[in-house]
């Protein structure tokens, strides 16, 4: 293949791109405000001289990110404002979404029984290698996807989880069918970090934005270590709210 011909591949990618990061920048500083109509898709082909393909991938891409929203016979929006999520020694996923006019709904993507590395280990109070049971999901918001999450429960407290789990799909509801009426939040860790490859892929977001890591440790009434996990935000669709206790900022 020829340089030529290479640069005339390459040419489509860049022309939506370049579409895709304006309107990206004028909704970070505020141009856009949420629930603010895009320019016209003929807006955009004549301003960027490119073909309504190319203004849809760009549109597109922004829609995927949670950015823009696209209605059928009437445009394009800016999304409404970010998913606001409390962090508190009782956050519950489902409530925090319900409160706020949002569905929950997550999807298991993995589900395993593995010996438990240090971190987890430490965090649940049990011996390294011990087994666990891991839980790997996509966490929604209506159908946008919001985060990620991995979830640890000790084997031994409890046998036979992930049947429990597939039918109930709550985990209040699985400490509930093991007796555990009420649980806190003992401590969570706040940090940034970029997304890995496949993090990016499943939030539909590029690996040079970064994502919001949280890890906190679930504890029982008397104070006993019952589970540990580790969530990824999308940072462009989610703002944690944090009321100035029990965080830890890394």
């Amino acid at each position: 293949m020829s340089g030529s011909q290479g640069a005339l591949e390459l040419r489509p990618l860049a022309l939506w791109r370049s579409i895709h990061d304006h309107i990206h920048r004028l909704i970070r500083d505020g141009k856009l405000e949420p629930n603010a109509r895009l320019p016209t898709e003929a807006a955009l082909m004549q301003e960027f001289d490119v073909s309504r393909s190319t203004v849809r991938q760009a549109l597109k891409a922004l829609q995927a990110t949670g950015l823009v929203r696209i209605e059928q016979g009437r445009g394009s929006f800016v999304h409404e404002s970010l998913l606001q999520y409390p962090i508190s020694q009782r956050t519950r996923y489902s409530e925090n979404l319900i409160k706020q006019g949002r569905a929950p709904r997550k999807r298991r993507i993995e589900e395993a029984i593995i010996p438990a590395s240090e971190e987890v280990a430490s965090a649940l109070q049990i011996a390294p290698g011990s087994n666990v049971v891991r839980v790997y999901q996509i966490n929604f918001a209506d159908e946008e996807v919001v985060g990620l999450a991995a979830g640890y429960l000790p084997s031994e407290r409890f046998p036979d989880v992930l049947a429990v789990r597939r039918r109930l799909n709550d985990l209040t509801k699985v400490y509930a069918f093991y007796g555990i009426a009420d649980y806190r939040r003992l401590v969570t860790y706040i940090s940034a970090r970029l997304p890995t490859v496949r993090e990016a892929r499943l939030l539909h977001q590029r690996r040079s934005t970064p994502v919001i890591e949280h890890k906190k440790v679930d504890v029982d009434e008397a104070g006993r270590p019952i589970g540990y996990s580790e969530n990824v935000w999308a940072s462009e669709r989610v703002r944690l709210v944090v009321p100035g206790q029990d965080v830890e900022f890394g």
